[in-house]
């Protein structure tokens, strides 16, 4: 084909057949400051590229947000770290970074009500999509009674493959407030995922339950790791659990 054979009115069109919007919006610009600064063919092409995997990576971002469910304005950004000197920011920036996911661990969080629990797993939520991955956040009780009403209508398996989509599964308020027999199917309903290998992230204040569905734990007070062990190490010390978690 010639190059009098081409027809540039025509590019519109097929940069949206092709779906590549930032190129479609940005061409005729790039074009003209290739043009008067000389560019070579393959340095045009590579800045509307890097053009248009910019704003894919927003859009998936955006929609992946959505999709996760959090609750707005709880980022990293806007968590006041001074008003909770014994939690150490580089951990909590260690855990944003994502490495824990890939061996498929969980996460628990235990502490007092009106600490920030809630808040600082969330931004690591945030700080997990915009780095690329799926996150889910849900009130434990809402997610669990979704699980029963697809159990009785034998589409259990299906509700499960869905979640299993997402890297990270955030679990807020797991057992707060509900009726003891509520509580085990809660308890039943996470072992099962923690079975399937699903990532979940769990906030709740009933230690027995919570350290059975991690492997290893790191106990910290005032910004110092105190302690750490393993589930069974932490199940036998109950003095540990009345030093550290007023229990």
């Amino acid at each position: 084909m010639t190059a009098r054979e081409i027809d540039i009115h025509t590019l519109p069109s097929m940069l949206t057949a092709l779906r590549l919007p930032s190129f479609h919006k940005l061409w005729q610009e790039i074009a003209s400051r290739a043009d008067t600064e000389g560019w070579p063919a393959a340095r045009f092409l590579a800045v509307l590229a890097e053009y248009e995997l910019a704003e894919r990576d927003m859009r998936r971002i955006r929609r992946h947000l959505i999709e996760a469910q959090l609750p707005a304005g709880k980022t990293l950004a806007t968590f006041d770290f001074k008003a909770l000197p014994s939690l150490p920011r580089a951990r909590v920036e260690a855990l944003a970074a994502a490495d824990w996911l890939d061996g498929g661990g969980n996460l628990i969080a235990i502490g007092n009500s009106g600490t920030g629990k809630t808040h600082v797993l969330c931004a690591i939520g945030h700080a997990l999509v915009e780095a690329g991955h799926r996150v889910f956040y849900t009130r434990t009780s809402d997610l669990v009674q979704k699980l029963q009403v697809a159990r009785r209508d034998l589409v259990l398996e299906a509700a499960l493959a869905k979640l299993d989509r997402f890297d990270l599964i955030i679990l807020d308020e797991a057992t707060e407030g509900l009726a003891p027999l509520i509580r085990e199917e809660i308890w039943s309903c996470l072992a099962q995922l923690r079975s399937a290998g699903q990532t979940i992230l769990v906030i709740d204040k009933y230690v027995e339950k919570l350290i059975a569905l991690a492997d290893s734990h790191t106990l910290i007070e005032r910004g110092q790791v105190v302690w750490q062990g393993n589930s069974t190490a932490l199940a036998a010390d109950h003095g540990l659990w009345q030093r550290y978690l007023g229990v």
